[in-house]
This record gives structure tokens, sequence and C-alpha cells, in this order.
């Protein structure tokens, strides 16, 4: 199901009931009525603030991350477990961008430049100068491939983070449940790509499956863990970092 809270947070109510289990959620950056989720089969769009849901493709792709156009509402890219995919008419059809066959974790558009846009997964991170119509991979300096977290700085199209360790899904008596496993960090890159430093903290030997700057402030990044002691801020673009509260 779905959640939506129109007063900060303060109170939500149930929007959505009968979805796949939902992964991520996008609200288009052109028109705050319209949200996609990415689920366990494609993707699903509400043109209403999530009153009224409509199936849409990639069917029966896993879709764990969406990255949206900076000016276009209409252009979407979407992280599945068969490639990455690319909608340019608001999610009425879906084309596979390239990537195809691998497990693609995260996805993240250039604000400053959205014909950059960075991929990553088990097999590293790829890039794209041409809004996804060819891609290369950039992993020179990774110490780990299995990407978890992804983020662009809202001012340098090259500048980049990426957290590295994601989930795996155990079986247990009948089902299946998700659990972390160690990566090696935060990595971060100032020239798209061709060298990656890794940036040290509490989590410098953990997963980091949430990477997010500031679009207000490209100095301030925040990084998400499962296996460590939660979240974390640093506000010197990496330099330095601090557990939040």
């Amino acid at each position: 199901e779905i959640l939506k809270s129109t007063d900060g947070g303060d109170s939500w109510s149930i929007v959505a009931i009968g979805l796949a289990p939902v992964a991520v959620l996008s609200v288009s950056r052109t028109d705050a009525g319209v949200v996609y989720a990415g689920t366990d089969d494609g993707i699903s769009r509400s043109a209403d603030g999530g009153t009224t849901w409509a199936s849409q493709g990639p069917p029966g792709r896993r879709v764990i991350s969406l990255a949206g156009h900076p000016t276009n509402g209409d252009v979407l890219y979407a992280a599945s477990d068969g490639g990455l995919y690319k909608t340019t008419d608001g999610g009425a059809t879906w084309t596979l961008s390239g990537l195809a066959g691998q497990d693609v974790h995260r996805v993240a558009v250039a604000p400053s430049d959205p014909q950059v846009i960075y991929a990553g997964g088990h097999n590293g991170v790829f890039r794209s100068t041409d809004g996804g119509a060819t891609w290369t991979a950039i992993n020179i300096g990774l110490g780990y491939l299995d990407i978890g977290g992804l983020a662009v700085s809202p001012i340098d199209p090259n500048t980049v983070y990426v957290g590295t360790g994601w989930w795996q899904w155990i079986p247990y008596h009948g089902h299946t449940y998700d659990q972390p496993f160690y990566g090696e960090g935060i990595y971060k890159t100032t020239d798209g790509g061709q060298h990656w430093v890794k940036l040290y903290g509490d989590f410098a030997d953990d997963d980091a499956l949430a990477v997010m700057v500031d679009p207000n402030d490209a100095g301030t990044v925040y990084v998400g863990t499962a296996c460590s002691r939660g979240g974390f801020r640093s506000t010197d673009g990496g330099l330095t970092w601090g557990l939040l509260p």
C-alpha cells in the first residue's frame, strides 16, 4: 500500500491498496499530482495525487529506482532487474535504454545537465552523456562494484557519490526475506567517473544503501545505512561526517 500526508507528516492516509509491493515513489518535478510507483511488477502511475492508479510498463520487471528529468515531466528513467528503461511520454510507453539483462539498482539524472545519467547495479557504475542512448562503465578506483546508493551534485554533472552494498534475498520456511550485506562505504568522483576516491566515516566498511545531495546546497550529503548505525550527514562534500540524531 501507499500512504500520503498533506500536513508535513503529522498524519497519514492510505491512497493505494492492491498494488504489487512498492520499492520506490517518484513525484513529477513539473506536476505534483503525477506520481510514479516502482513495484515488483513494473510501474504504476497516478495523475491525481494518488487517488487512482494505472499499471504501466515494463511489465514483469522489478523496478527499484526512478529518476525524472528536471524540466520535462514526460521523461523518466526506471532501474529494474532487467536493465534500464526510459519513457518520453509520461509513462504511456517504455523502451529499454540500455544495460540489458543487468540488475540495475539505482539511476540518477544530473540536475544541471539532464543529458547526463548515471546508473549503478551489480556490475558497478555506468554513465551516459546522451540521454541514455549509450552507456560507458566508469569503475576505475571503485573497491566494490555492488552499488546501493547514487546521487549527483545539483550544480556539477561530474560530481557523483555512490554507496556500496546491497540486499540479498534469503529463503526461510517458504518465505523470502531481505537482508543487507556489507559493502565498502561511500565513493566520490569529481571528473565524471574517470577516478573514484573513497570517503571515510563511521560507515567506511559498511553498506550505504541510500545517498542524497541537498538540492539547495551541493556540499551537504546524506547517507543511509542498514548494517551500520543509521544515517549520516556531511556539510563539506564528504570530507567529514556526523551521525544524524
